[in-house]
């Protein structure tokens, strides 16, 4: 699972860049045309509807290359980032949903077809990656990425532990006469204990 969704980020990444350098570049001709053409509207000049063109684009551009920068990370370190890098992504996909409005009036449903598979593809990396818990302080901030309860580290589900056998009881083996009691015989005699003698008559 993690390599799938290293994989789908990685694609994301290279369709937002493109989609960023097309934007831009669209946006830079027309405001090329529209200084050439010496347009006007709204009593607005040539160079301020060519200015706004061009800020537009550079404006667009720069959120998608964001965008692109921030999948691509998560494609190489395996994690999203935190709710700044969610929020740059969020406002990728509310770029990717107008644009695929206005690209069904303008270019076709084509264009909306492509504008929709890179909406999928943002939307489908950030439901992968589970949001990080927040950084408490003097906690260091590449900790690894937290897994979902039912997966394991290498994605596959966790299998439940086999049960440990129980332990077996210490048995302490002790003399037969106790343990502070010596054992009898000549032993014991020798060391001064008294040894009662039975004679024929004590029967």
């Amino acid at each position: 699972m993690n390599r799938g969704r290293r994989i789908t980020a990685a694609a994301a990444a290279v369709l937002v860049l493109c989609e960023a350098l097309a934007i831009a570049t669209a946006q830079w001709l027309m405001g090329l045309v529209v200084r050439a053409q010496r347009m006007s509207m709204a009593g607005l000049s040539t160079d301020t509807i060519a200015g706004t063109t061009w800020l537009g684009g550079a404006l667009l551009g720069g959120l998608l290359l964001a965008c692109a920068v921030l999948l691509l990370r998560a494609a190489v370190r395996d994690r999203l980032g935190g709710r700044p890098a969610r929020a740059v992504l969020a406002s990728c996909l509310v770029v990717n949903a107008v644009l695929a409005v206005l690209a069904v009036g303008m270019v076709g449903w084509g264009g909306f077809t492509a504008a929709m598979v890179v909406f999928g593809l943002v939307l489908l990396v950030m439901t992968a990656y589970p949001p990080e818990p927040p950084v408490r302080p003097g906690e260091p901030e590449d900790r690894p990425l937290p897994h979902r309860p039912d997966e394991a580290e290498d994605g596959l589900p966790d299998r439940p532990a086999a049960p440990a056998a129980p332990d077996a009881p210490d048995v302490a083996v002790e003399p037969a006469g106790g343990p502070d009691r010596p054992a009898a015989g000549p032993q014991g005699a020798a060391a001064g204990e008294p040894v009662a003698a039975v004679s024929a008559t004590d029967r």
